[in-house]
């Protein structure tokens, strides 16, 4: 459910210039990443949209063999329940990179108890299977992978081909963890921003990523083949702190939000960033390749991603009118009115996509430019997921919300951790259209928030005998199911989990993003 997805971002507002040393960016393989991916594979694959395959090279047939005793440790079954309680491929990237080296993975912060319970059992596993013994033998091999990636960059200098397209000073840190035992499809693949911990020196980009292919059983790093990501990070490190500056322009086009809601990055704000970065990231493979910067060959937005990013085009045109015009725009911060003019043509427009422009929101109910608190701060990060608005949809004089209105009110304020108070909202909305299985559901994550198991339990199911009509391919059912086992497995009724679980997986078979998690829960 979007709700439970939602995280809080944070942007940088600084930056502190400092030279680039080579290699930039640094390359490494991490023992905390490794650990983790070891514990992936002895919890099962459970690839996906969140998940990562795991390839066949010699080394990964190695870490089966040494480590398949240890399938039944606490801490893998710990992994395997944190998976599928929603715990993603990316999340528990990051939660690594919180943590110190194995085997001690000491904790920099708090940790939430569920948090500080699998690390506990993470340090046991390194402990138990002496795991740096292992790492530290195959540093040969880990020196040779980050070798090759070093020596394609000598003549690969990517980040002084953004700052000569841009204009603009490349400031960023920008750190590169090879994982040896991913699979060549890319998923579970992390970059992640974040601030300084002091808050002044701007931002750090931290990218995980799997081998693009495997050759005569070892993988491959293929440098060249990351060109798009290392400039769509580094754009957003460039330009995302522009937008601030159009408060009333972010207004002005947020009517384009509404049909790409449910999969472009939570709020408008964001979406519009996301088009921009990956916009420039897309003109610099043609750019590069026809200035003689790059040899490789230059390819093109999928069908998957231009649907997720369906006025990305718009950007990648008008960013023909910047290259030709460099004396009127000398960086791209100068250009940056001209891409959002670009989409308000686009907002002005009677349709999109053949569908009727929605009406422009009232400003209560607008999606914020910034989330709060943005500034850079010590342990602040910088992410592109979703994020609630600044403030809740509110009524104007003598009007009630409506039902959507309290819909959104009760999610914003559980994002903010007023679950209390969101299931006030979500109660409203059940009393108001009770046959609507998705408020029964909101009311039972808010109630499970809370502690009310009883409670939670009897709104899931209601949600799910209202979901049920819906039949095969229903998520909103799947949800509902997931929901429920998650509540009988806290009553330790696992039989019955199970039970919800399976019949999850018969609700939306082919396409739910969740399949794999459940079945890898099921084989428990």
């Amino acid at each position: 459910m979007k709700m439970l997805i939602a995280v809080l971002a944070w942007f940088c507002s600084s930056a502190v210039a400092g030279e680039r040393s080579f290699p930039y960016p640094s390359v490494s393989l991490d023992p905390r990443i490794e650990l983790l991916a070891v514990v992936h594979v002895l919890a099962g694959e459970v690839p996906g949209l969140d998940g990562f395959a795991l390839n066949d090279s010699d080394y990964a047939r190695e870490v089966r063999r040494r480590f398949w005793r240890l399938r039944g440790h606490p801490a893998v079954e710990a992994y395997r329940r944190a998976r599928l309680a929603g715990l993603d491929a990316v999340g528990a990237q990051r939660m690594m990179l919180d943590l110190g080296d194995p085997p001690e993975l000491a904790t920099k912060h708090e940790l939430p108890s569920e948090v500080e319970r699998l690390v506990s059992l993470l340090k046991a596993f390194a402990r138990d299977c002496r795991f740096m013994e292992f790492f530290n033998s195959h540093r040969p091999l880990y020196r040779s992978l980050v070798g090759e990636v070093v020596s394609e960059m000598k003549d690969r200098d990517y980040a002084s081909m953004l700052e000569e397209y841009s204009g603009l000073e490349v400031r960023a840190r920008y750190s590169m963890m090879l994982c040896p035992l991913r699979g060549p499809r890319q998923e579970g693949n992390m970059n992640h921003i974040e601030c300084s911990e002091d808050g002044k020196a701007g931002h750090s980009i931290f990218a995980t990523l799997g081998p693009t292919e495997i050759r005569s059983g070892i993988p491959q790093f293929q440098f060249w083949n990351r060109r798009w990501d290392l400039w769509h990070e580094l754009s957003h490190t460039l330009l995302d702190r522009r937008l601030r500056d159009f408060p009333a322009e972010v207004q002005a086009t947020s009517a384009l939000f509404a049909p790409v809601a449910d999969h472009c990055y939570g709020f408008w704000a964001q979406c519009l960033r996301e088009h921009v970065a990956q916009g420039v990231a897309w003109r610099m493979l043609a750019w590069a390749k026809r200035a003689g910067r790059t040899k490789e060959d230059v390819w093109h937005p999928t069908a998957e991603q231009e649907e997720k990013l369906p006025y990305l085009q718009v950007v990648i045109d008008r960013l023909a009118d910047y290259e030709a015009r460099r004396d009127l725009y000398p960086t791209l911060n100068d250009f940056y009115p001209e891409l959002l003019e670009a989409f308000a043509e686009l907002a002005r427009a009677k349709e999109i996509h053949g569908k009727a422009v929605p009406r422009p929101p009232r400003p209560s109910e607008a999606y914020a430019v910034e989330p709060a608190n943005s500034e850079c701060r010590k342990g602040a990060r910088a992410s592109r997921e979703p994020v609630p608005p600044l403030s809740p949809p509110s009524a104007a004089a003598g009007e009630k919300l409506s039902v959507s209105e309290l819909k959104a009110r009760g999610v914003w304020l559980f994002l903010r951790g007023e679950a209390a108070e969101a299931l006030k909202d979500f109660m409203r909305v059940r009393d108001a259209a009770p046959g609507d299985a998705e408020a029964h559901l909101n009311c039972s994550v808010a109630l499970q928030r809370l502690g009310r198991s009883a409670e939670a339990m009897e709104s899931a199911g209601r949600a799910i005998a209202l979901a049920r009509p819906q039949g095969p391919g229903s998520l909103l059912l799947a949800e509902a199911l997931s929901t429920r086992a998650a509540l009988w497995e806290g009553l330790k009724q696992f039989k019955n989990a199970r039970r919800d679980y399976e019949e999850a997986l018969r609700a939306a078979p082919s396409w739910w993003s969740r399949r794999r998690q459940i079945q890898a829960g099921l084989r428990k």
